[in-house]
């Protein structure tokens, strides 16, 4: 399937998700399963043969896309990059997200939404992590034009990481990265 085709009916089939959470009251989201849900949906009205690194791409970029979509108008800064751990916290991609095909399509998926579908693009975008520190920011009393986002940092799948042996280096630490620590495998909380 041609990936413009993909891109329109992930989100299509998210907005169908969106639209069923709305008529059973708000109870559809599982607090920190949305991911795992949004890959479900994908995989159930797209196509149940997508490959996990394609169904993870559509449900962690669409969002990702669709924010920065409908919040251009906002003061706050989004990173243009992002990055990618596996399933052991360690960060083995970072990468622009305008070297992503599924981030591509998407925004200009948004774009054109935008003009005709508004809150469409403000539905998928309350779905991505960069939404969440937004508004818990803003409701804490911060200033929009003070917000600078770090990179989202996705989970795996570990099959879209990059080979350990290629994992990002940095010339001197990031600001960002300095506040993010890997926790060992033992440690829940």
């Amino acid at each position: 399937m041609e990936l413009t085709t993909l891109v329109q009916k992930s989100a299509d089939a998210i907005l169908e998700m969106e639209h069923a959470n709305q008529l059973m009251g708000g109870g559809l989201w599982v607090a920190g399963a949305e991911r795992v849900m949004l890959v479900s949906a994908i995989r159930s009205r797209v196509d149940v043969n997508l490959d996990d690194c394609q169904a993870y791409a559509l449900a962690d970029f669409l969002p990702l896309a669709f924010i920065r979509v409908a919040m251009s108008n906002s003061d706050v800064r989004f990173h243009t990059h992002f990055g990618r751990k596996d399933s052991r916290g360690r960060i083995r991609q970072y990468r622009s997200l305008s070297e992503e095909p599924v981030f591509r399509e998407s925004s200009a998926l948004a774009q054109q939404w935008s003009q005709v579908r508004p809150q469409d693009v403000v539905t998928i975008g309350k779905l991505s992590c960069e939404q969440a520190v937004v508004q818990q920011s803003l409701a804490s009393g911060s200033n929009a034009a003070d917000l600078e986002l770090a990179p989202p940092l996705l989970n795996g799948p570990d099959e879209a990481c990059p080979p350990v042996a290629e994992s990002p280096k940095f010339s001197e630490q990031p600001w960002w990265l300095s506040h993010w620590k890997a926790k060992p495998w033992w440690k829940f909380w």
